[in-house]
């Protein structure tokens, strides 16, 4: 029982030790975000975007077309570093990004989406996968 027990620690050790250095696609990070949903899964991730919206208090690109699927990753970049990426494409990052292949070094948590009633949460029916993005190393752009 104990090698058994070693053994999966190691095979969980050595997923996640390589999860923080290969890019993962929105499904293998989604994947691997739920399998923990305690916790934040710390890596890369890679993907193409096909959403992108600023708002007041930050950049929102998005993986799936509709930030409410399931199958969506949101990196949510601060204003300063949506300035920061404006200066280096010469233009407005919600635009110049779509359709871009972007990885982000960073952590993926899952923050819970609250149905409103009359202003009022009263259930939890789904996840969010957002990767904060406070710093522009975390961002590379191909």
């Amino acid at each position: 029982m104990t090698t058994v027990i070693a053994l999966l620690s190691f095979i969980v050790a050595t997923a996640t030790a390589e999860s923080a250095t290969i890019p993962m696609s929105p499904p293998q990070a989604i994947a691997l975000a739920e399998a923990h949903p305690n916790r934040a899964t710390t890596g890369v991730f890679a993907m193409k975007v096909a959403a992108a919206e600023r708002r007041p208090n930050a950049l929102y690109l998005n993986s799936d077309a509709d930030y409410r699927s399931p199958n969506d990753i949101t990196f949510n970049i601060t204003p300063i570093v949506a300035d920061m990426l404006e200066k280096r494409l010469g233009s407005k990052p919600e635009n110049a990004l779509i359709g871009k292949n972007i990885t982000v070094k960073g952590e993926l948590k899952l923050l819970p989406v609250a149905n409103m009633l009359a202003g009022q949460p009263r259930s939890l029916n789904r996840y969010q996968h957002t990767v904060f993005v406070r710093d522009a190393s975390q961002i590379v752009i191909q």
